[in-house]
């Protein structure tokens, strides 16, 4: 029988993914496909992973 800590924490895990999954739907539904876009370029600049040209490298 499992004890009552592990209930717990698998009770946690299902409910944090099933509230994280509506919630990130109903962000994505109110910001519409060019907010998530922008984001996702935005998050890309800051992690360092953007595919265009850094035009500030050619000027050197």
């Amino acid at each position: 029988m499992k004890s009552n800590r592990e209930q717990f924490f698998a009770i946690g895990i299902a409910l944090g993914t099933a509230l994280g999954f509506v919630l990130g739907s109903v962000v994505a539904l109110r910001v519409g496909d060019e907010g998530v876009e922008q984001v996702r370029r935005a998050v890309e600049r800051v992690m360092g992973r953007d595919s265009q040209p850094k035009f500030e490298i050619f000027l050197q």
